[in-house]
């Protein structure tokens, strides 16, 4: 009587995992993973910028001739959208010399629009167009007094003042919280007071502080242009 059992124990598969009372084998169990609760990465969409280059050249340029200078420009893209972006710059300069104090301040604003399929509001090339303003004094002006000043925005004949429109072309690049951008582009417009239809962001060209002899008093008004000198953008994005 036993024989037949022994016999079927031995040759019973041994993964057999059946229940006790003979049944069939339980349902396999779903393996269940947690869920990646990771935020996703975010693109920047701030961009601050410094252009050393631009903040170096006035100190290198006024050796020799008594004057100190500082220039200081900064400038602002915040992303729209995926190819467009808001551009903001501002910029101001401090003259001193014999003749003594003076500076010039300007700002622009634009829109900054990305091209090529693989460019982003902040990273690929990029053509900016934008509008600006530029306020400029030369104490060595308003120390010969000559006449009446001209134009709005009238602060008198020691005061320059212009109205520019333009572009600028480049690329930019920006990895992480870096941010890094080479242009170049020109404005033209409209200037009053200024010495010259050469805007330049310094006001060297209107006689501002340097050393010699006083520059002679500026045109009343007059086609304008200018030339973006800054060439390299350096600075961090959020």
């Amino acid at each position: 009587m036993l024989a037949p059992l022994l016999l079927a124990a031995l040759l019973a598969p041994d993964d057999y995992s059946g229940s006790a009372e003979g049944g069939a084998p339980p349902a396999p169990v779903a393996e269940v993973t947690a869920p990646d609760l990771a935020a996703p990465e975010r693109e920047p969409r701030l961009a601050v910028g410094f252009y050393p280059q631009a903040m170096t050249v006035p100190l290198a340029m006024v050796v020799g001739i008594q004057t100190l200078a500082f220039h200081l420009p900064v400038s602002v893209t915040y992303a729209m959208s995926p190819s467009t972006a808001l551009y903001a710059e501002a910029a101001g300069t401090l003259l001193y010399g014999p003749f003594g104090v003076a500076g010039t301040f300007g700002i622009s604003f634009g829109a900054q629009f990305s091209i090529g399929p693989a460019s982003s509001p902040l990273h690929g090339f990029f053509v900016c167009p934008r509008a600006g303003f530029q306020l400029s004094n030369a104490r060595a002006h308003f120390l010969l007094g000559k006449g009446a000043s001209n134009g709005p925005i009238d602060l008198g004949p020691a005061w320059s003042r212009a109205f520019l429109a333009g572009a600028d072309v480049g690329y930019q690049w920006t990895w992480g919280s870096r941010h890094i951008a080479v242009m170049l582009g020109g404005s033209f417009g409209y200037a009053f007071d200024n010495f010259g239809p050469w805007v330049e962001p310094l006001g060297l060209s209107r006689g501002a502080a340097m050393g010699g002899a006083p520059t002679p008093r500026p045109r009343n008004q007059g086609f304008a242009f200018a030339i973006n000198g800054n060439l390299f953008r350096i600075g961090f994005a959020l």
